[in-house]
């Protein structure tokens, strides 16, 4: 049905049709990403608190700033926004560069995808009414180029919805191994949005429940023990049996503050709605 309802020739014309949903650029460039990262993300994505707690802020802000049309999901990964997006009710084409990614969105039942880099796919000017960049732009050297690049690509009044991680005394290894540039605070986030020249609507933390947790676990312990191999994420996204229900109930209240407009001043993401004026 989305593969129908999109026409990916009318957005970028320069992608070959592969027959399966799958629109392939005729080169695909590098990007500053782990070779197996999205191998890793589809291991625990699934039944980790994090991306389902993400997943839920991520289609309760679309819901409250609606796109005019169509979402393309930039750097989509494996899918899983998407997917949690097109289960919400939304049309949403994936841009993805890794193979590994589009075979696991595939697999989802996704479509359409294009298989290329933001520059590879040369989309049209104007072409696309929404889009998305969720943890995406921490992974871009300029990212004030690139979201300019994006922006020219968003029809006038096109919403754009980005999530980041969230403050530079965060950092730590884990920041190093999954390729990142920075963190962003809310003022840093809007100020490289307004930079690229989009109008910013919103921005707020979220996770503010895991601030104190990713302080002491990663960034904390990476000071006092340099030399420490950086651990697994997978015992993060899957945490002790006894926390469950804590922080579900935490995740619970914080989705449904950020869901009725609130903002919150502090977390380890940071989530922001911006358009095309």
């Amino acid at each position: 049905m989305l593969r129908r309802m999109i026409d990916v020739s009318a957005v970028a014309p320069t992608l070959v049709a592969r027959g399966d949903g799958v629109h392939v650029a005729p080169c695909v460039g590098s990007v500053h990403y782990p070779a197996r990262g999205n191998a890793g993300c589809r291991s625990v994505e699934d039944d980790s608190f994090w991306f389902s707690h993400r997943n839920g802020v991520i289609v309760d802000a679309v819901a409250r700033a609606a796109p005019p049309g169509w979402l393309l999901d930039v750097g989509g990964g494996n899918g899983a926004v998407a997917a949690a997006l097109a289960r919400a009710g939304h049309q949403v084409a994936l841009l993805e560069p890794g193979a590994d990614g589009v075979a696991a969105a595939l697999a989802r039942g996704l479509g359409p995808i294009l298989h290329a880099t933001l520059d590879d796919a040369a989309l049209v000017p104007g072409s696309v009414p929404a889009a998305g960049l969720f943890d995406v732009v921490e992974h871009v050297a300029d990212d004030v180029a690139f979201l300019a690049r994006l922006r020219d690509a968003l029809g006038v009044g096109g919403r754009l919805y980005v999530t980041v991680p969230a403050f530079g005394w965060l950092w730590s290894r884990a920041d190093e191994h999954a390729g990142h540039f920075r963190r962003y605070t809310p003022r840093s986030l809007a100020a490289t949005l307004g930079a690229a020249g989009l109008s910013v609507e919103r921005v707020t933390c979220f996770f503010s429940f895991l601030v104190a947790p990713i302080f002491v676990r990663r960034t904390l312990r990476d000071r006092l023990s340099p030399s420490r191999p950086t651990a697994d994420d997978g015992g993060d996204h899957r945490p002790s049996r006894w926390l469950g229900a804590p922080i579900a109930a935490l995740s619970a209240a914080e989705r449904a503050w950020l869901a009725r407009g609130g903002a919150l001043p502090v977390g380890s993401s940071v989530l922001a709605v911006a358009r095309r004026v």
